[in-house]
């Protein structure tokens, strides 16, 4: 048996192995905080975006849903089985007061956290001979940052403080005089001077919310006052 040279029994040299270095670790540190903060900034950005949307659609939701229960009792207001007994009367010579038999309406001083004030009255009738069962107060008015609904007699919340600040709650009456064509028949064909005027209410509502300032919505209904007023008459 031969035996190899002692030469070749000698351990084979390998090459040096070497790790990061400490420069080069850190800039790889650096980049990995870079990119995770982007990231983070992104997502908390995106998680914001979703919470103002979601507090916007809340806002203006709630101001819907009042104005919607605001629309709704208005065209109430006035109901009755004498309907001809509740004509217009003469408005407040200082113009702060309107009234009707039906309603009426308090205009703010403009100070904040006092806006307008609606109250009505309208009839329940029972459904045998149309007689009166019940009459309903009903009103709305701005009581510092809150709306307030008048329900048997006392003042309820109608917006959540907590969600929502009311900036505004805006009453204005406006009217208007239809043409009376075709129906005032008179028989010598003498020119009518019959007039046909109507009641709009405008109502304004502004809130903005607790959380997010930043966010303030508007919303705005116009209803028709019942029991228009005729004056004047066919010769």
């Amino acid at each position: 048996m031969k035996i190899p040279p002692l030469a070749l029994l000698r351990p084979c040299r390998t090459a040096t192995l070497r790790g990061l270095s400490l420069v080069e670790l850190m800039v790889g540190l650096s980049v990995g905080l870079v990119i995770t903060a982007a990231a983070a900034a992104m997502f908390l950005n995106q998680l914001r975006e979703q919470q103002a949307l979601r507090a916007e659609v809340q806002l203006q939701q709630e101001l819907r849903a009042v104005t919607e229960i605001i629309r709704q009792d208005l065209r109430r207001a006035g109901f009755d089985n004498q309907a001809h007994s509740l004509l217009w009367q003469t408005s407040d010579p200082k113009g702060l007061i309107d009234r009707t038999p039906g309603w009426q309406l308090t205009r703010g001083n403009g100070k904040p956290g006092q806006g307008d004030e609606v109250r009505f009255h309208y009839a329940k009738l029972r459904s045998d001979n149309r007689s009166i069962n019940e009459r309903i107060q009903r009103g709305f008015k701005l009581d510092g940052a809150q709306m307030r609904y008048l329900v048997g007699g006392q003042w309820q919340p109608l917006t959540d403080p907590q969600m929502s600040e009311v900036l505004c709650f805006e009453a204005r009456l406006s009217e208007q005089t239809l043409p009376t064509d075709g129906l005032c028949r008179c028989a010598d064909a003498s020119p009518c001077t019959l007039k046909w005027t109507v009641q709009w209410l405008d109502i304004q509502l502004k809130a903005r919310h607790r959380r997010w300032p930043e966010i303030v919505r508007a919303s705005r209904i116009q209803t028709l006052v019942r029991n228009d007023a005729l004056a004047g008459a066919c010769p």
